[in-house]
């Protein structure tokens, strides 16, 4: 049995609008893909020069005579070949070597990420910034109730890999993060809050309440900023590192917080971690930590399936959630 063919045939009044209609399509299909925005602002409080760090200071003239000449990815990869900078051994170094390398050249697969602009120059800047400066990524359609994560670098500098890794794990996020020089664990609380107010005007829309996210001397910084206002945050997660000091003297009941931290850190291994987090969830009701068995500082990298699955049990929906 054969089927009978029908054709359509199309007026020629409305032949001559279909490209005008396919330009419009293409448009709007553009208008609402993925994007990588590159944000800077006037502010009085970027972070000092990285020359006040003596462990960098070194080779900070390699690194930025390197800057207009090389790829991030060669120049964290030239930062990784002075380990002990960095207190790695060479054998550690050669390993995350390969993994960060890895990372790029995802990065320069990815049509949303492969032209964006590094942020290494303003972290390793001579002399105090004027403006203030974050990476956004933006997902397809957002309005003030998408999900929103502020992410602050650690030790170093904020790495577009950072952006990317995160923006591989929550495609549907609002993903912001801010540059704070090569030491973001003193990172002012006005800074976050201008990042924040001038990320929504650039997406033309209010901001979800965020969730603060610091990682290693990130981790330090935004425990202070939160410790001090956790009412500005949906909560708050911190990887590589421990409440400092003040924070957890003044640790606010109405914190919700997780900590991630590798099993062989030294503050794991002799049970500093334990107390605090024992004494952290007996003082708020929304406590929680993980830690990863046999990884160390960089988890992030050698331990990516693990490290995912919390943050997104932390981070997402309970029906998102895997």
């Amino acid at each position: 049995m054969h089927r009978r063919i029908r054709f359509v045939v199309i007026p020629r009044r409305i032949q001559s609008w279909l490209p005008a209609f396919a330009l419009l399509l293409a448009i709007a299909s553009a208008a609402n893909a993925q994007e990588v925005l590159r944000l800077a602002w006037p502010t009085r409080h970027a972070a000092p020069p990285a020359s006040g760090t003596p462990e960098v200071a070194p080779y900070l003239p390699l690194l930025r005579a390197s800057l207009n000449r090389l790829p991030e990815s060669a120049l964290v990869n030239l930062a990784l070949m002075q380990s002990s900078s960095l207190g790695l051994s060479s054998s550690d170094a050669d390993k995350l070597s390969g993994l960060v390398a890895r990372r790029y050249e995802l990065i320069a697969a990815s049509p949303v990420f492969k032209n964006v602009p590094s942020t290494l120059g303003y972290c390793l800047a001579e002399t105090r910034p004027p403006q203030g400066l974050a990476l956004i990524y933006r997902p397809r359609q957002t309005n003030a109730q998408t999900p929103v994560l502020l992410f602050v670098h650690g030790y170093g500098g904020s790495f577009l890999w950072y952006l990317h890794q995160l923006a591989e794990w929550f495609p549907n996020h609002i993903i912001i993060c801010p540059a704070y020089g090569i030491d973001p664990s003193a990172i002012p609380a006005v800074y976050l809050d201008e990042c924040l107010r001038e990320a929504a005007v650039r997406l033309k829309h209010p901001l979800a309440r965020p969730a603060l996210v610091g990682l290693s001397a990130g981790g330090f910084g935004t425990t202070r900023v939160y410790a001090a206002n956790p009412a500005s945050y949906q909560q708050l997660i911190v990887m590589a590192a421990y409440p400092p000091d003040e924070s957890f003297r003044a640790w606010p009941k109405t914190a919700r917080s997780g900590w991630i931290v590798g099993a062989l850190e030294y503050y794991v291994k002799d049970g500093g971690f334990a107390a605090y987090s024992k004494s952290l969830a007996a003082r708020s009701t929304r406590h929680q930590s993980v830690i990863i068995p046999k990884a160390d500082h960089f988890f992030l990298l050698t331990h990516p399936a693990e490290t995912r699955k919390t943050l997104l049990a932390w981070l997402s929906p309970p029906s998102a959630a895997p």
